[in-house]
């Protein structure tokens, strides 16, 4: 069930179809389409084979509705302190091109309706949109600035459900019947529904773990009772029959009052749910998805590689063979980029760095280290609760350590940046310093150990014992090396500059490079892959940037919306993870011609990540 990007360059790896929150779902011309964060919009014709579209919108759509033609999804950002912040309206015919139709300030939309004649898109702000096309919006001034999470349309009256303002607020009730003209009424309770849906004339809201509310005319509200161990979050109607989802339990009603549940135990949380004309389909977290024709039986159609909940990240990546190591709050282990697990990391050490030294994976963290052949059985090669480790690298005859030592002496905690070197991975030697920031990544250039982090100094040393001070920018922070042999290239951030990348041949001679498109933020991974450079910002969209020689750089946009956290691959593959457990795949290898290269002495690198920091250049 793979969902290939725009370009069909890249793909996701895990979960299937793909990994970004969903929040709904419509139907219409023969098309399913399902929308969530980061401008997500997923399509399929047969429910089987989905297909990601980029829609150029980087926010949350909170909504979709297919009427008049068109499918409408709505959705923005949210503002500072839950205020408003940015709405914006696109549109499709076929739901794979999309065109961003409005945008509004100060309005984050969360949800939209079809009446037969107009569309009403609601949200967190003091206007309500409308439009009869889809195209032109006008909008609808409130008196206040209201909250309004959903409505629904009974062919008669529009029913919206939210509170009367940002913060708290009273659960409150909105009423019009052309869109134009509203009333605000409070519902009497302590609680606000969280969903509201209509079918043959009835609207049901839902949102307490006891009851739903229904009514006939949207004004007189009466209190359906239902038993269950989880609260109703969202509600659906369709010909004179009511859906709802909680945590866990689906409830079905014939007229909103009476009420069937039962336990359907997911692996993630449902955001949203439709019904498609032939069945009902639910979506959530992480790409959730599954399907009933009846809403009793259901079918999860959703896939993760991992059996494991949470929305940790994978901190770094090494690929040693066919065999792809990840490490983050856990490790992860994939063959072949298909057969993937995951494990808790063994004993007391939580690894944050690894390599591949050609024999070994080694991985290094808080509390020590760790080493595996295979990239699932693994050992504990040190283990210090005093140590925050961040970076590993190996020359072969020489393993060499970066970070943190914090300690209690005399009822205080001293705190100092630490080397920590072995020649066989059992016996480690400890050596301290005093810097202002933090060591957080050390590289081996052929010749020379080198450690840097943030702070005004970085070292080298030629056997890892003896150690050299240099300077470097006060405000330059590096997170990250590379070597390819002939080059090295080290990556990180400074204040004023945002992400950098260094470069140096022969020498410790750097170079900053010129980066292509916007500013980047901050980079925190760079990787070799045999025929480029690889670097990746988590907080700049998704974008990648590439390089044959370590000095030109160009760009590319996955088309997936993940923001990359770590990159690993070789001249065949590239691999890419995101939030959480999000892994997404290039199909094509990086095929750019190689650069011409300066004659060079070539040096054999060892470990996924290698290089020197940057000093000033001169």
């Amino acid at each position: 069930m793979p969902v290939a990007s725009e370009d069909e360059l890249w793909e996701w790896v895990t979960p299937l179809p793909q990994g970004h929150e969903l929040y709904a779902a419509a139907a219409g011309n023969g098309v399913t389409v399902a929308v969530g964060g980061g401008g997500t919009v997923i399509t399929s014709t047969d429910g089987i084979e989905w297909r990601t579209n980029h829609t150029g919108a980087g926010y949350r759509l909170s909504d979709v509705v297919w009427g008049d033609g068109i499918f409408v999804a709505v959705g923005g950002e949210v503002g500072f302190e839950f205020s408003p912040g940015l709405g914006v309206i696109l549109t499709s015919s076929d739901g794979l091109n999309w065109r961003e139709r409005h945008r509004e300030d100060y309005l984050t939309l969360e949800a939209v309706v079809w009446t037969g004649t107009q569309f009403v898109a609601v949200g967190i702000g003091d206007r309500i949109l409308l439009s009869s096309d889809g195209l032109v919006w006008s909008e609808v001034q409130l008196e206040e600035s209201e909250s309004i999470w959903d409505l629904a349309w009974n062919e008669t009256v529009i029913v919206a459900i939210g509170r009367d303002s940002f913060f708290g607020g009273t659960p409150s009730f909105f009423t019009s019947e052309d869109g134009e003209e509203w009333q605000e009424f409070p519902f009497g309770r302590d609680y606000a529904p969280s969903s509201i849906a209509a079918s043959g004339g009835r609207f049901v809201a839902v949102g307490s773990q006891s009851d739903a509310l229904v009514s006939d005319d949207g004004f007189a509200w009466t209190v359906a009772p239902y038993e269950s161990s989880a609260e109703f979050e969202i509600v659906v109607g369709e010909e004179n029959r009511f859906l709802a989802i909680g945590r866990d339990v689906v409830g079905t009603s014939p007229d909103g009052y009476a009420w069937v549940v039962e336990i359907n135990s997911t692996e993630s949380r449902v955001n949203g749910a439709a019904w498609l004309g032939d069945g009902y389909l639910a979506v959530g977290e992480d790409g959730f998805m599954m399907s009933s024709p009846d809403g009793s039986v259901w079918t999860q159609f959703s896939e993760k590689a991992f059996d494991h909940a949470g929305t940790w990240e994978i901190d770094e990546l090494a690929m040693g063979g066919s065999t792809i190591v990840g490490v983050g709050a856990g490790i992860i282990t994939g063959r072949h980029g298909t057969e993937w697990s995951w494990q808790s990391a063994p004993g007391d050490v939580n690894p944050v760095s690894v390599i591949w030294t050609g024999s070994a994976f080694w991985g290094a963290g808080s509390d020590g280290i760790l080493m595996s052949i295979d990239g699932v059985h693994w050992a504990q090669m040190l283990l210090d609760y005093d140590l925050r480790l961040f970076d590993i690298v190996s020359n072969r005859s020489l393993f060499v350590a970066v970070g943190r030592e914090s300690k209690w002496v005399d009822d205080n905690i001293v705190t100092r940046d630490v080397v920590v070197t072995s020649p066989n991975g059992h016996d480690w030697h400890y050596m301290y310093f005093d810097f202002d920031g933090n060591l957080f990544t050390v590289g081996w250039t052929g010749s020379h150990f080198v450690v840097a982090g943030s702070g005004p100094q970085y070292l080298t040393s030629t056997n890892g014992m003896d150690w050299q001070q240099h300077t470097q920018p006060e405000d330059l922070e590096l997170r990250d090396m590379a070597w390819n042999g002939d080059r090295l290239v080290a990556v990180g951030s400074r204040q004023e500059y945002g992400g950098v990348i260094y470069s140096t041949f022969g020498s410790l001679e750097w170079t900053e490079s010129l980066l292509p498109g916007a500013p980047v933020r901050a980079f925190r991974d760079v990787t070799w892959t045999g025929t480029h450079f690889v670097a990746v910002s988590r907080r700049s969209g998704d974008v990648i940037f590439t390089s044959t020689d370590g000095i030109s750089w160009s760009s590319e946009t996955t088309g997936t919306g993940v923001g990359p956290v770590s990159v690993v691959g070789d001249a065949r593959s590239l691999y890419i993870t995101g939030r959480g457990l999000q892994i997404i795949r290039r199909t094509k290898s990086l095929a750019d011609p190689p650069s011409p290269r300066r004659p060079g002495r070539r040096v054999e690198a060892v470990g996924d990540k290698v290089g020197v920091a940057p000093s000033i250049p001169r």
